[in-house]
């Protein structure tokens, strides 16, 4: 802006201002770079409790990076931010329902789980409103683990995460 000696501003600029004109002209569209996706959709299970899908990572990350990516959050937001948003928008699990796609997978329908016993993630909603991981593996038998989502631990592309209400359009 162009300012006067006084330290005011012209009364060109005071118009452009006042009719919200920018300064500068526009150069053209800007383009907005999008991060890559950091899980992909691979099925999806009809449950009584509503669809909960099974995602595959793209690359290998921490919890709190895919927690953002479902929430279509930025990676940087914080940890109880991200536990609040998952609660509310209901993409948690309970045990009982991680271990009904898991049992459904056993019994051969298409639910996309690993069953090598490497672990299928899910988000589990706590009593003092905190979110952890639980971890359902599938090697004969099925183990049910928990972990907490602020884990540091890198988690390898091959593990599979069920999340119920999904939006596969910011993913």
């Amino acid at each position: 802006m162009e300012k006067l000696g006084n330290g005011s501003i012209t009364e060109v600029e005071a118009k452009r201002f006042l009719r919200r004109e920018q300064p500068f002209p526009p150069m053209g569209k800007q383009k907005v770079a999008k991060l890559p996706s950091l899980l992909t959709v691979v099925a999806v299970t009809e449950t009584t409790s509503g669809l909960i899908s099974t995602l595959a990572p793209t690359q290998n990350v921490r919890f709190v990076a895919w927690a953002a990516s479902v929430l279509g959050m930025p990676l940087d937001t914080p940890i109880e931010t991200l536990s609040k948003l998952l609660i509310e928008r209901g993409h948690t699990l309970t045990d009982r329902e991680a271990l009904y796609v898991a049992e459904r997978t056993v019994r051969g329908e298409p639910t996309r789980m690993r069953t090598d016993g490497n672990a299928n993630f899910y988000f589990k909603a706590n009593r003092d409103g905190s979110v952890s991981v639980g971890y359902v593996s599938i090697d004969g038998l099925l183990h049910v683990r928990e972990s907490s989502l602020s884990n540091n631990n890198v988690w390898n592309a091959s593990r599979r995460l069920l999340v119920r209400n999904v939006d596969s359009s910011i993913l």
